[in-house]
């Protein structure tokens, strides 16, 4: 028998190689994952291997022939295997889309209820509010079983009617029931404030309901391959298996001739087969470059959508959070979306932050306008001082609301409170601490913030105590000089107002005016700070404990000593302006303000 024509070792040469090109494109495109894949792919290398290592110059038509066909044959059912396994994703990726799309309408819908219910519960609260007032005052009482406390507030009693734990007695101590007890809680309005709290707890049930499926349908989508529909590809693997079988069919038949002029005869054919295995292989090559650029598209398509609804879920709660205390429409409450994102940009924090510290604010019943310059204040500060935005909004709203200040100056207390820190042995937040415990009761004594701000920090920087400490102290001194003249008497120790004017009075410091009325408690302790090193030990011992009484006597004597500090400080603070956003530049220059950014972006 003659040697087959070379046609013969250019078709299955050219088979082998589309194995080896297609084994690579299936594994690409994630055919093979898993531990069925892998399997199936050690099957597929280990077969290949064998028929690479056979000699087709010395191949001749036979069993050794007919068995090389029936092994190529094999490999290609198992690129089959793969190519069909990727294309098995496709409805199931398809199905888990819509399964997220459904489920986040779903949650939309839930956050409405939600809204609705919770409206309903702060209006059924504010109706009850005035006849639970007078029922309270008529000596009724509320009492929990469960946790044996007097509850006081709707909300409370109407959560023990909800338990089943509420008991009500009259002024004469006598438990309420049946009708009586009905008609009680009709009058009281805590009937409507139990239904409505029951609204709204379902409301929220069915709201955690939603986001949990939300969760678990983004979970299928983590762990769902993004190269999934890939029909075209796998259509085109299909169409090579069947025209390879087509081929060995040929190459069978040829093998069991009894002369090698018919295989001679068949030359103009294989060539055809050879022509038409490299237009299919080009096309294939053409089809999985397309592939491939629509996997990464898709694979990153996936990532986006993913993070998006993260994002959106996280936007929209806090959106909604804000319709719901202001009044606003979800649509209004959107409208101000691109400012908070305009606002995060520039003060590198992000949409979310800006939009929770916003609704803060406007929860305190501030206008737009007003949350908006609040907003901006307690962004910086928290930036600047390295603390969270909620504790920010706290300090601001304290001594804004103590010094009965505009919501435009809440940047100027930042700047105080920043530049200070940055002058002293006292940080942002130990200022703000302390000026918290203090601003109401100083702003009454006709103390200026920039002085209040100077004698805390004094005190702080010189004892190096608890921010809370000093803020205290200075409420106790305030309230021995001014508070307590209506009552004679301190709320510790037992000294008098006659004693504190007269321990003032024997220094040469008056603690009225000529009229009788009580001096400006920073006028009294700017005279005693500018007389204090003139005092012996006794006369600075005694007029202390007068004014701070026993517990507090040795702050005051903290703040007075080297008064020209207190003075420097004061100055610092009235000189501050800007100086929040100082340090704001430097912050901005930073790798989390930059992530922030990323994120808003």
């Amino acid at each position: 028998m003659a040697e087959k024509p070379i046609q013969l070792d250019v078709v299955l040469n050219t088979a082998l190689g589309k194995v080896d090109k297609d084994i690579d494109k299936i594994k690409n495109a994630g055919g093979f994952s898993g531990e069925q894949g892998t399997k199936l792919l050690n099957k597929t290398n280990g077969l290949l291997s064998q028929l690479k290592e056979v000699n087709l110059s010395n191949l001749k038509p036979g069993p050794e022939f007919t068995n090389f066909l029936n092994q190529l044959l094999k490999l290609r059912g198992y690129l089959d295997s793969a190519a069909n396994g990727l294309s098995n994703f496709s409805a199931e990726y398809t199905k888990a889309l819509d399964d997220v799309k459904k489920q986040a309408e779903e949650a939309t819908k839930a956050q409405d209820k939600l809204a609705e219910a919770t409206r309903k519960q702060r209006e059924a609260v504010e109706n009850s509010k005035p006849s639970l007032q007078n029922k309270l005052k008529e000596g009724y009482k509320y009492r929990n079983t469960e946790t044996g406390g007097y509850p006081r507030s709707p909300e409370a009693i109407a959560k023990a009617l909800n338990s089943g734990n509420l008991e009500v007695f009259n002024p004469q101590s006598t438990k309420l029931h049946d009708a009586a007890l009905n008609s009680h809680l009709q009058s009281a309005g805590i009937f409507d404030v139990a239904r409505s709290t029951k609204e709204a707890e379902e409301a929220n049930r069915n709201l955690e309901d939603a986001n949990k499926e939300l969760e678990r349908l983004n979970n299928i989508l983590e762990n769902t391959d993004p190269g999934s529909d890939v029909n075209p590809v796998t259509k085109e693997i299909n169409q090579e298996s069947a025209h390879t079988r087509g081929v060995v069919s040929t190459l069978k038949e040829l093998s069991t001739a009894e002369d090698t002029k018919a295989i001679q005869d068949t030359n103009a054919e294989f060539e055809k087969l050879t022509a038409n295995l490299n237009k299919q292989t080009s096309a294939l090559g053409q089809a999985f470059k397309q592939f491939t650029f629509y996997a990464i598209a898709l694979r990153g398509a996936k990532r986006a959508l993913r993070d998006a609804i993260n994002t959106v879920k996280e936007l929209d709660r806090a959106l909604t959070e804000q319709a719901m205390v202001t009044g606003l429409s979800r649509k209004q409450t959107y409208g101000l979306l691109s400012s908070y994102q305009d606002m995060s940009a520039r003060l590198g924090a992000t949409t979310k932050e800006v939009s929770s510290t916003m609704t803060e604010f406007l929860r305190q019943g501030r206008s737009i306008a007003e949350a908006t310059k609040l907003t901006e204040a307690a962004i910086s500060a928290a930036k600047v001082a390295g603390i969270s935005a909620a504790d920010s909004i706290n300090y601001l709203t304290t001594a804004v609301n103590g010094f009965q200040l505009s919501a435009s100056e809440a940047m100027k207390v930042s700047d105080k409170f920043a530049a200070v820190a940055a002058t002293a042995a006292a940080s942002y937040e130990e200022v703000a601490i302390a000026l918290s415990k203090v601003a109401a009761q100083a702003n009454l004594a006709g103390m200026s913030i920039d002085y209040t701000t100077a004698l805390l920090t004094k005190g702080i920087e010189t004892t190096r105590e608890a921010p809370e400490t000093i803020g205290t102290a200075l409420k106790t001194i305030i309230a021995r000089m001014r508070e307590l003249g209506d009552y004679g008497k301190t709320l510790e120790g037992d000294m008098d107002l006659n004693n504190v004017e007269s321990q003032l009075a024997y220094i040469g410091i008056q603690l009225r005016e000529d009229n009788g009325e009580l001096r400006s408690t920073e006028d009294v302790l700017n005279d005693l700070g500018a007389k204090w090193d003139t005092l012996n030990a006794n006369q600075q011992a005694a007029v202390a404990k007068a004014l701070a009484g026993t517990r507090q006597q040795s702050r005051l004597i903290a703040m007075m000593q080297d008064y020209e500090r207190v003075l420097e400080l004061q100055q610092v603070a009235q000189r501050s302006a800007g100086a929040t956003m100082a340090q704001m530049s430097t912050y901005l220059e930073g790798v989390d303000a930059a992530l922030n950014r990323v994120s808003v972006a």
